[in-house]
């Protein structure tokens, strides 16, 4: 499998650090693999996982997270396996793909962004409308 590199320069940026210290995105894993790249969901779409698989019940977080963890490692590797089969050897910063992973949307969007202060390439995880509102009306930073 090709390995994806990604131009953290050449990504859309984005307030990543305030977005989670705010809680407008939630890390989507425990630990980043030491080849990967952070990756996020937004808030919004965790409270659906948990809607969704927990109940309410907290105990089933962990495991939730668990398998966010690795529905996303298999999203990631799909995209390196389009990138790799790719003329251009380019990849779109943000990609969509039928998923059931969220009950609200069957279209699941990956985007592709970097933190405004630090040259981070991170991913972003949600439905179609929780990514294109926080991409283009991110919330305003804390005063």
């Amino acid at each position: 499998m090709k390995t994806l590199s990604l131009d953290p320069t050449a990504l859309p940026p984005l307030d990543i650090i305030g977005l989670a210290n705010s809680g407008v995105i939630v890390r989507a894993e425990r630990e980043t693999p030491p080849d990967g790249i952070p990756a996020f969901v937004t808030a919004q779409g965790w409270q659906e996982l948990l809607q969704r698989y927990a109940d309410g019940n907290s105990d089933i977080a962990p495991r939730v997270l668990a398998a966010l963890e690795q529905a996303i490692k298999r999203l990631l590797d799909h995209a390196a396996t389009s990138f790799a089969q790719s003329t251009h050897n380019e990849i779109a910063p943000i990609l969509s793909c039928p998923s059931d992973l969220f009950a609200s949307n069957g279209t699941l969007q990956i985007a592709f962004v970097r933190d405004r202060q630090h040259p981070v390439a991170c991913v972003l995880v949600g439905t179609v409308e929780q990514l294109r509102e926080l991409i283009k009306n991110p919330p305003p930073k804390p005063s």
